[in-house]
């Protein structure tokens, strides 16, 4: 079962993610596999850095993990108290965002693995989306909310309520409009 499929920037390789443990790299040019990153459980999510540079995967292992893409070698391991969901880069690729059944999103230092904020929810957390200027993000939780937070002190800017789980969250382009799904 695959979970997930990433182009990078460049076009040139898809990431693929994997209930079988693997997110695998690929060619598209000649369909050969590149490299294989290897976690303990399902991969959940794949996504590359806005320069294309490196890979980012969510895993049922409790991790996010980074990854080179030109060599498959893992930079860094991100860690949840529980299945980690999805995970993105920002814009500026600086900042990782992850979400957990840990009632938990993240943001994360690329460059120090360093958490820079605990975005708190009432349930698991299902999405987490950048806004384009990278200086809002909204997350998406079981706890009937999608939530706006401030990226520079994780301080929760708004919350918006549903009748049921948010599952998916997104910007527009131009950062003024947020859509939900419910």
């Amino acid at each position: 079962l695959v979970n997930a499929v990433a182009f990078s920037p460049d076009g040139k390789t898809i990431a693929t993610a994997s209930h079988d443990t693997t997110s695998i790299l690929w060619d598209t040019d000649n369909d050969k596999k590149l490299a294989t990153l290897n976690h303990q459980s399902g991969v959940n999510a794949v996504t590359f850095s806005p320069d294309g540079k490196t890979i980012a995967t969510a895993s049922d292992d409790h991790t996010a993990c980074l990854w080179e893409k030109d060599t498959g070698k893992k930079l860094a391991i991100l860690y949840h108290q529980n299945t980690v969901n999805t995970v993105v880069f920002s814009p500026d690729g600086k900042t990782i965002a992850t979400a957990s059944h840990d009632n938990i999103a993240r943001l994360w230092d690329t460059d120090t693995e360093k958490e820079l904020a605990t975005l708190n929810h009432q349930n698991t957390v299902n999405a987490v989306a950048f806004s384009p200027d990278g200086k809002t993000i909204a997350t998406a939780s079981y706890d009937n909310t999608a939530r706006l937070w401030d990226t520079e002190n994780g301080k929760e800017l708004a919350t918006l309520n549903h009748q049921g789980w948010v599952n998916a969250v997104a910007f527009s382009p131009d950062g003024k409009t947020i859509a939900t799904a419910s």
